[in-house]
C-alpha cells in the first residue's frame, strides 16, 4: 500500500522562491547598467537606453519587472526608486556584473563544475582561470579600479607588517599586490624604501592609476606580468600575499619557484604570507569552494609548497587564524 503525502503549496512557493535566478540577475544587471539611480536623477528609460548603449524595449521590460518585484514604484509613465530602490541606487557599484566581485558572481551559475570537479566554477564558466578571463574585456576595468580603491578585508596585515624586520630594506617588490593597499602600509612603515607592485592585466592597469594617485605615488611603481614568468624586478625583500590561495598545489609550486629564483638572483629574502578563508558555515564554505582553489592551507602545508619550490629554512615569523608569515631563504 503506498501512502502520498500532500505537498503543501506554501512549501512549493518557498522552493520556487529560493531558486529563483531571475530576480537577482535582474537586479545586478540593472545596477550594472546604473539603471535605478539613472532614474533616480530624472532620466527616462530611453534617455538611460540611449546613454548605456542598451536596447530600450528589453530595459523597459526590466523597470517593469523591478516595478513587479518592488525595487521601483510601478508608476509606467515616470517610474521612482522605492526605499529598496534608494538603496540599490547607492550599493550599484557592488552589486554590478563588472569587476572582481561581478565576475565572481557571474561565476557562481557555474557552481555545478565546482561539485563534479572540485575546481573554481569560473574554470566551468569562462573555460579559463578567474583572473585571465577577468582582463579580456576592458569594460571591467572601471570596477576594478574603484574595487581596488575600496580595499579589502586585511585579514591581520598588522601581523604580517609587525613581524619582518625591515630594516635595510631598500626595495620592497609585491608579487601579486593588486591595488597596493599592504605595500602602502610597508612604505608608510619604512619611510626609506621605495615599493614595486607586480600584477597582471586589468588588476595592474587599475592599479597603476590608483597608485599615481596615492600618497606614495612617488615611491611606488606597477609592473604588470604574469606570475609564473621569470620576475623582472629586482629587489631586497620580495612579498607574496593572499595570493597561492587561487592556484592548486602544483601552480603554487611553480609561483614560489619564480620566487626563489628572484630571490637567489638578488640575494634578497622572500616573505610568503597566505590568509586562511575559515568558513562560519556551510554557505559560506560553498562560496569560497566555488571561488578559491585552497581556501585553507595551514602553516606546515606552506612549509611544505615551499621546501617542494626549492626553498631551505622557512622560519614561521607569525601565525593567527587569519594569517601565516613565514621568511624563506633561497639558495
Amino acid at each position: 500500500m503506498t501512502t502520498e503525502t500532500a505537498v503543501r503549496p506554501d512549501a512549493v512557493s518557498k522552493l520556487l522562491a529560493m531558486s529563483d535566478i531571475i530576480t537577482p540577475i535582474a537586479i545586478r544587471a540593472a545596477a550594472t547598467h546604473r539603471v535605478v539611480s539613472g532614474l533616480a536623477a530624472g532620466q527616462t528609460v530611453a534617455e538611460i537606453a540611449a546613454d548605456r548603449g542598451l536596447d530600450v524595449e528589453v530595459l523597459d521590460t526590466l523597470v517593469r519587472f523591478l516595478g513587479e518585484i518592488g525595487i521601483l514604484d510601478g508608476d509606467p509613465t515616470t517610474p521612482a526608486p522605492t526605499e529598496i530602490g534608494t538603496i540599490l541606487a547607492t550599493a550599484e557599484d557592488g552589486l554590478s556584473l563588472t569587476g572582481m566581485l561581478g565576475f565572481a558572481t557571474k561565476s557562481l551559475v557555474a557552481l555545478d563544475h565546482t561539485l563534479e570537479t572540485g575546481r573554481v566554477s569560473a574554470l566551468g564558466l569562462f573555460g579559463e582561470d578567474f583572473w585571465t578571463a577577468l582582463s579580456r574585456d576592458r569594460a571591467n576595468l572601471p570596477t576594478i579600479e574603484a574595487e581596488l580603491a575600496r580595499g579589502t578585508a586585511e585579514y591581520d596585515e598588522d601581523v604580517l607588517i609587525n613581524a619582518v624586520d625591515w630594516s635595510g630594506a631598500a626595495v620592497v617588490v609585491e608579487i601579486g599586490g593588486g591595488g597596493g593597499q599592504l605595500l602602502n602600509r610597508i612604505l608608510d612603515a619604512v619611510p626609506e624604501a621605495v615599493g614595486v607592485l607586480l600584477d597582471r592585466g586589468l588588476v595592474a592597469e587599475a592599479s597603476a592609476r590608483l597608485n599615481a594617485r596615492g600618497h606614495n605615488a612617488d615611491r611606488v611603481s606597477v609592473v604588470d606580468q604574469s606570475y609564473f614568468d621569470e620576475i623582472a624586478p629586482r629587489g631586497d625583500v620580495f612579498v607574496m600575499s593572499a595570493v597561492l590561495a587561487d592556484w592548486a598545489d602544483e601552480q603554487a609550486i611553480a609561483l614560489l619557484r619564480r620566487c626563489r629564483e628572484a630571490a637567489h638572483r638578488d640575494g634578497a629574502r622572500f616573505i610568503l604570507s597566505e590568509v586562511t578563508l575559515r568558513a562560519g558555515s556551510a554557505r559560506e564554505e560553498l562560496y569560497y569552494r566555488a571561488m578559491v582553489t585552497v581556501p585553507v592551507r595551514e602553516t606546515a602545508e606552506l612549509l611544505e609548497l615551499g621546501r617542494r619550490a626549492g626553498f631551505v629554512d622557512g622560519t614561521v615569523l607569525a601565525e593567527t587564524p587569519a594569517r601565516s608569515v613565514i621568511e624563506f631563504v633561497a639558495p
